[in-house]
């Protein structure tokens, strides 16, 4: 994110910069220390220890622990840490008893076959009792028993494969699970240092609330002199709205880590975080719709009569004054995460303040609310029976300048009614019907706007209404919230036979997956005896490692992991040799360089490597710890046989890497595939009965309101507050559709991979439990076609968002003005908005057919998806050629109600145009047509007409 923004603006491009390379460095060198004492630690212990009790390589998993475990962020460190730590606690346990029923079932002996389906079934049951617990545990995310720690129930399985003595067995059990403790608990430790620690949440979390409310500031700020779309203007915007999401971002991250911390910072009404990021959102997505508005961009008369005199002063006083408060939000934000205020500028001492204090925020938000009242007073002058004389003189003088009109005419109302582009005596009735129609989708989105601003301006009054006073911490997260890690779940989880039916449904794919990866290996193993071909110590430890690690829920993920796996291995058994040509014998006194830069290197640059970066370095510590235990063992060799018996080892471990990740590759694709793309499908499905759903109500309360018999509107707040909420919960499930555990992509990203390997389509065999691919039949759409939908869904749920929060405010009674003065638009709604509702359900399901692939007729959807879009867009047209009647009837939308319920039916009005258009725009994306932006489409052919009167006519033209 940071990167995104940067190559906009060149100083906060240097200030992001500098920021990420002092946090990756500080996290590096953090690891880098990490890894080296448990480098120490176990050189120390294996070195004054039998190798049958702990060896080197047993020793190795420590330092590996201690360089996968650290994160920028203390509360993801802790998260990870405590992951390993509390699985080990009943993971562990779980192999062992395994074991013990393998042991007696193959008469006290180790047999590797009967190991391998124990493994298998473990394994499932393991991931199974994970879930059930998972599910009891919510909404907090389970820590103990997580299948990201599954390694901890491999551990003992793939040790019993070697047949050692049941001493052997348990100790060499007890030694590797405890390097793995130390690991992680090392560094937890060293996350809580003071110098060199990661970043608390007690400074994150504030200062980034305090970089969004500074970004949504000068988002207010170019709004509010933001007049006409030109090309600075739209890259200033870019720039804000690029500054917003990277903020918006790294405070979602920040919350989520601190939940990790036994940490929290109430806001000043004692809420949490969460009701300042909403209101942090609620202003975004505001201040978006009336950027977005201005982009459709305004006629030099509208522009010049709401931007200048009294209403543009208003409106830049209001948006002004909205900045203030959120910078001084900011500014009291920053002050609490610890942040020093700039330097002393000394050229002008007089500019050298303190940051702002929570009496200033408080003050800042009152003239906020009273920046606003006053624009809104500023509005209700514009009625034709009250309109102030400045503003009549200013229209007169805009009119003039712009329109040649005589005498006769009231321009008050020749402006209102939308004369001003229209020339009657010139133009047909049809002409005239479509510029009618284009003056109307002018006054709404300028009704939009200024709804946009009024709820920024609440929001940013909220924001800095609800900054805290003080750090008011305090311990105790764990014991209020039931437990942090999920131990007790976890033990309850049995006992629970309500949640296992739903755990088995959740859970059943992936663990036949991982159980038949497995066991088929384990069987390979047993059967083929590759071990007495290319003999190793190890045996199959390595491939059944690599397929815990890398076979994850989702196929997509799979694969990602499977490619980087591989590369990671051979790159750090290159590593490793080269290390070992360069010193001779492995010694951690001359190798402690090696390890502490090569650490370093790969931490710092994690974000490009990635997992391939981790893989590289956990090969070079297992190849050199490993090499150090068959040295240890014999006598001197010659530096040849030294690179020799290195050679072998990285090859060893290479074919072992790759024999996993080709078992794992086979069993993702082909057996029980849990597809990001069949879940990206589901939640795009989830998304459109969502809007539909917004949409649906949003029509019954304009039906309501177009009623000729003054049928009572729905003033159920409530119900619009669930509404909002679902839209909200779509939305963060499409957009940040990863399941918050370490290692796993998001659904979009997974899903790119699988299209990328050509494996998102195919069909289901034996119910769900083989994949095999299909040549030209036609399913669901492509993962291709769902990605580029995505982001079309994702502005519908912004749009349907917005709309949710004007119909929930009271329209008042002038809200008939562009609805009851035309039967037509009570007639194309129908009673309670039947006749479109039901139209826009029946275009619903053909798109939820599209998605799961059904035929694109059938009885309840008689019409196919192009046919029904056609339909839904003549009847909104149809509905809004109406309202532009009704507009002109009543002579204008402002009334001399102070509510402005015209101006607020006319915007909503316009953003139920856009969220139809975005809908169709996605019925189509789905099926596989044109995905040009059906919004821009529609606005340019509706005002193409006004651009035609302006090039015949012998007006002065204005173009849009």
């Amino acid at each position: 994110n940071g990167h995104n923004c940067s190559f906009r603006d060149p100083i906060a491009a240097m200030e992001t910069v500098g920021q990420i390379r002092q946090a990756r460095a500080s996290l590096a060198f953090r690891t880098a220390c990490s890894v080296l004492i448990c480098c120490i630690i176990s050189t120390i212990l294996s070195a004054n220890t039998s190798k049958e009790v702990f060896s080197y390589a047993e020793g190795s998993l420590a330092p590996i622990l201690a360089f996968l475990v650290p994160a920028v962020l203390r509360g993801d460190t802790n998260k990870t840490s405590l992951t390993f730590v509390m699985s080990s606690l009943v993971l562990v346990p779980l192999g062992m008893a395994i074991c013990g029923l393998c042991y007696v079932a193959g008469d006290l002996r180790w047999k590797p076959w009967i190991l391998a389906l124990g493994a298998g079934f473990g394994s499932f049951l393991a991931i199974l009792w994970g879930v059930a617990a998972e599910i009891l545990h919510k909404p907090r995310v389970l820590l103990t028993g997580s299948y990201v720690a599954l390694l901890m129930f491999l551990l003992p399985l793939a040790l019993a494969f070697h047949e050692p003595t049941t001493w052997n067995w348990c100790l060499d059990t007890m030694c590797m699970t405890g390097s793995i403790v130390v690991g992680n608990l090392m560094s937890m430790a060293l996350s809580h240092l003071p110098l060199t620690g990661a970043e608390p949440a007690q400074r994150h979390v504030p200062g980034t609330a305090a970089c969004k409310a500074a970004a949504l500031a000068e988002m207010f700020e170019a709004v509010a002199i933001w007049q006409k779309p030109t090309t600075a203007a739209l890259l200033r915007h870019r720039q804000c709205r690029l500054r917003i999401l990277t903020a918006s971002h790294e405070f979602r991250r920040a919350t989520a880590a601190a939940a990790f911390e036994l940490w929290q910072m109430p806001t000043a009404d004692g809420e949490e975080w969460e009701v300042f990021s909403q209101e942090a959102e609620s202003c975004r997505i505001a201040l978006q719709l009336k950027s977005g508005m201005l982009a459709f961009g305004f006629s030099p008369a509208t522009t010049k009569l709401w931007y200048q005199g009294a209403l543009g002063e208003a409106l830049r006083r209001s948006c002004f004054t909205a900045a203030y408060a959120l910078r001084c939000a900011a500014g009291r934000l920053a002050k609490l995460s610890g942040d020093q205020p700039p330097p002393e500028v000394p050229a002008a001492p007089w500019l050298t303040s303190d940051y702002t204090t929570a009496l200033e925020c408080q003050e800042a938000a009152e003239q906020c609310r009273k920046g606003l009242e006053s624009y809104l007073k500023e509005w209700q002058l514009v009625d034709p029976q009250h309109a102030d004389p400045t503003f009549r003189q200013q229209l007169e003088d805009v009119m003039l300048e712009e329109v040649k009109y005589t005498d006769s005419v009231n321009p008050l109302e020749m402006f209102l009614k939308g004369d001003y582009i229209m020339r009657t005596e010139e133009w047909t009735s049809g002409r005239r019907e479509r510029v009618k129609v284009a003056a109307f989708d002018e006054a709404c989105r300028q009704s939009a706007l200024l709804l946009g601003v009024c709820q920024a301006a609440t929001a940013a009054a909220n924001m800095a209404q609800n900054v805290p006073e003080d750090m008011r911490g305090f311990k105790g997260i764990c014991c209020r919230s039931g437990g942090l890690s999920g131990l007790r779940s976890w033990l309850k989880a049995p006992f629970y036979c309500r949640v296992w039916p739903e755990a088995f449904r959740k859970a059943r794919s992936f663990g036949f997956r991982m159980a038949t990866a497995i066991s088929s290996i384990g069987l390979v193993f047993a059967l083929a005896e590759p071990n007495a071909v290319w003999p190793h110590r190890n045996g199959p430890m390595w491939t059944l490692v690599t397929i815990v690690l890398i076979l994850t829920p989702v196929q997509g993920a799979s694969l990602q992991r499977s490619l980087r796996r591989f590369c990671g291995t051979a790159l750090g058994s290159l590593l490793a040799a080269g290390s070992i040509a360069l010193v001779g014998r492995p010694d951690l006194r001359i190798l402690s360089s090696h390890i502490f830069a090569l650490c370093f290197a790969l931490k710092f640059f994690e974000p490009e490597l990635q997992y391939a970066g981790t893989v590289a370095f956990v090969t070079y510590m297992v190849v050199i710890f490993s090499l150090t235990d068959e040295l240890d063992m014999g006598p001197e060799v010659a530096h040849v046989e030294l690179m020799r018996r290195s050679l072998h080892l990285a090859l060893r471990r290479c074919l072992d890497v790759a024999v996993g990740v080709l078992t794992t590759l086979v069993v993702s694709v082909f057996v029980a595939p849990d597809r990001a793309v069949d879940e990206l499908r589901m939640r795009e499905e989830e998304a459109l009965r969502c809007a539909a759903k917004g949409m649906k109500a949003a029509c019954q309360l304009l039906a309501s309101h177009a009623s000729p018999t003054d049928q009572e509107a729905s003033s159920n707040t409530s119900q619009w507050t669930e509404l909002r909420k679902e839209i909200t919960s779509s939305y963060e499930s499409l957009n940040f559709a990863g399941d918050g555990r370490p290692g796993v992509g998001d659904v979009l990203e997974d899903a790119r991979w699988e299209s990328a390997w050509g494996v998102d389509g195919g069909v289901l065999l034996l119910g769900g439990l083989l994949w095999f691919p299909s040549c030209g039949r036609r399913g669901p759409p492509k993962a291709k076609h769902c990605l580029d939908a995505v982001v079309t869904v994702s502005r519908l749920l912004r749009s349907v968002q917005t709309l949710m929060g004007i119909c929930q405010s009271d329209f008042g009674e002038d809200a008939q003005r562009p609805l009851r003065h035309d039967p037509r638009v009570w007639a194309t709604l129908g009673p309670d908005g039947e006749h479109f509702t039901a139209l826009l359900e029946t275009t619903l399901l053909s798109a939820v057919h599209t998605l799961t692939g059904q035929p694109a007729a059938t009885a309840s959807v008689p019409a196919t998806v192009e046919e029904l879009t056609e339909r839904l867009e003549e009847r909104m047209n149809q509905l809004f050629e109406a309202a532009a009647n009704s507009r002109l009837r009543a002579g204008g939308l402002v009334g001399q109600s102070p509510q402005l319920g015209g101006m607020k039916a006319a915007a909503a009005l316009k953003l139920l145009e856009l969220c139809v258009q975005n809908f169709i725009q996605i019925c189509r994306q789905l099926d596989g047509g044109n995905s040009e932006d059906a919004t821009m489409s529609g606005y340019e052919s509706r005002t193409s007409h006004s651009s035609e009167k302006c090039q015949d006519s012998e007006t002065e033209e204005w173009t849009v």
